[in-house]
């Protein structure tokens, strides 16, 4: 223990609670037999690093994990546990119980920027004290299955999922919907939908559309058996709570159609669609509902070194969005069955129209067409 009693000399813990988690990791022998000593021996590392050397028993340099000035103790802790992800995942039923519920949400930031989140590390590294998930573009490695399971853990307080890169069904949004009701902030899109009708019609079940009011009664009996009728479930306005996110505020489709957002923007006023930067700016929005903005940004702050996996984190997405620009040949294919379907439309409505003026104006075609619909 007198490794660990230098290191607190140098850098005074803030935080107690990891004093005595790091304390009950430091195990005088990695050499043991045992998986929980092999699991633990990442830890036992960064205590005996020597910072006036500049490098680690892993070989990895102080250097690599700081930039300005000096990070915390619990920066740097986390910093080396991030690069040692492999091994967590190897040991992690004997490693992974032992960390807080932020430290794995720090782990899980740097993981996507690394390309290292996989099913593996995700089904680890979930905790049901978690508000964020964050897998933007890592559609690759992990899949929707995955990502349900995820949101099941952390459904008491999940507020915020970007599943942005990863390919979506309806119903994957719908059984995201029943995972994570308390949902405030959702982001998806940056792939080629199969049948962008079907994702639309499965974001319209999902959102807290409005209902019309119950109608104007004459007397106060009438409306207290309305209210009735509402309690037994029979009626009552206000908003639909059926498979619907009640709560959430922020929803970023970059995709949708403009059909949809009007629809949406129509039923469901309380939900932000598509905000830019400028918007979020403008209408004093929290500064979470800009798209650009990384949920899980925060807690890569918390650990050292984030400086070089952001970078590296942008480079991934850039990558991955590569491999999702559609072809040029794709794009004529999707704006021809675009426009045949907006010319089929409007035949069957001039069709409409021209069967309603015939039938107004001719009292004889009136009648045959209605002998006609008799056989």
């Amino acid at each position: 223990m007198e490794v660990l009693q230098a290191q607190e000399d140098r850098c005074p813990w803030k935080d107690e609670s990891l004093k005595v988690g790091l304390s009950s990791l430091y195990l005088s022998d990695t050499k043991n037999s045992t998986p929980r000593t092999r699991a633990h021996g990442v830890v036992k590392g960064f205590l005996a690093t020597d910072t006036r050397g500049g490098r680690t028993d892993h070989g990895v340099r102080v250097s690599d994990l700081q930039s300005g000035p000096r990070p915390s103790l619990h920066s740097l802790c986390l910093g080396v546990l991030a690069l040692h992800l492999d091994e967590l995942e190897e040991y992690g039923e004997y490693a992974l119980p032992l960390l807080p519920s932020e430290a794995k949400l720090c782990l899980l930031a740097a993981a996507r920027r690394r390309g290292e989140l996989t099913n593996t590390a995700l089904k680890l590294l979930v905790d049901s004290s978690m508000p964020v998930l964050d897998i933007h573009s890592t559609s690759l490695q992990v899949s929707s299955n995955t990502i349900l399971c995820a949101a099941r853990v952390m459904a008491p307080i999940l507020k915020s999922v970007d599943i942005t890169g990863c390919i979506v069904s309806p119903r994957f949004l719908s059984s995201l919907a029943e995972a994570a009701p308390l949902l405030q902030i959702l982001r998806f899109g940056g792939f080629v939908a199969k049948d962008p009708e079907a994702i639309s019609e499965a974001v319209l079940r999902i959102l807290p559309m409005l209902e019309k009011t119950d109608a104007i009664v004459d007397s106060w009996e009438e409306a207290l058996d309305e209210e009735e009728l509402a309690s037994d479930g029979g009626g009552g306005g206000g908003l639909r709570s059926s498979g619907r996110l009640m709560h959430l505020r922020c929803l970023t489709w970059p995709e949708m159609p403009y059909e949809t957002k009007a629809i949406c923007q129509s039923a469901s006023p309380a939900v932000c669609i598509n905000p830019s930067g400028e918007q979020v700016l403008a209408r004093k929005l929290p500064s979470v509902f800009n798209p650009e903005v990384e949920l899980d940004g925060e807690y890569l702050k918390k650990v050292a070194g984030h400086e070089n996996w952001m970078k590296l984190g942008q480079e991934i997405v850039k990558s991955n969005t590569s491999n999702c620009v559609i072809h040029i040949a794709d794009r004529f294919k999707m704006a021809y069955e675009s426009q045949e379907k907006r010319l089929k439309k409007k035949d069957e409505r001039l069709w409409r129209k021209a069967t309603r003026e015939v039938l107004s104006v001719s009292g004889g075609e009136r009648a045959i067409w209605e002998w006609e619909d008799r056989f």
